[in-house]
């Protein structure tokens, strides 16, 4: 199965970053440049990430890398009524981030863990639940 090219910032307008609700059950196996923070509240299923594909549940929080091919398939048994509650995405361009910081402090463990992302990261303890408020927030704003 060959990914296809994603446009995911939508009237960027000098922005860095957008948020936005979308069912992740709903698209293609696809890639873009930007990296892709998403919380799934509901739902279960598979994720593939490249060419893993393992087991996904409820109340996950991922970072997808640019350029890293990605899709969430629900599970056959899921109700349909349960993957209505939207996931929220944060999509920023890794490149704009880095050079907005790169004035402001040392970014060199930012660019590390951005380059890290490129291989998908799964979040779990203190540091879902502090990026999941976080991403609340700014939703809400």
């Amino acid at each position: 199965m060959r990914p296809i090219y994603a446009k995911t910032l939508t009237n960027f307008e000098g922005r860095i970053f957008e948020i936005r609700e979308e069912n992740p059950f709903s698209t293609e196996y696809h890639f873009h440049n930007e990296c892709q923070l998403t919380f799934i509240p509901n739902g279960k299923g598979q994720r593939c990430i490249a060419d893993q594909l393992e087991d996904c549940e409820a109340d996950e929080l991922l970072l997808i890398g640019p350029g890293l091919p990605h899709v969430w398939y629900p599970r056959k048994t899921t109700v349909i009524d349960s993957l209505t509650t939207p996931s929220i995405s944060l999509f920023f361009a890794p490149e704009a981030i880095i050079s907005l910081s790169e004035s402001l402090f040392d970014s060199t463990g930012l660019q590390a863990f951005l380059m890290r992302s490129r291989q998908g990261m799964l979040f779990h303890g203190s540091a879902k639940n502090k990026l999941k408020k976080l991403l609340k927030k700014m939703h809400c704003a």
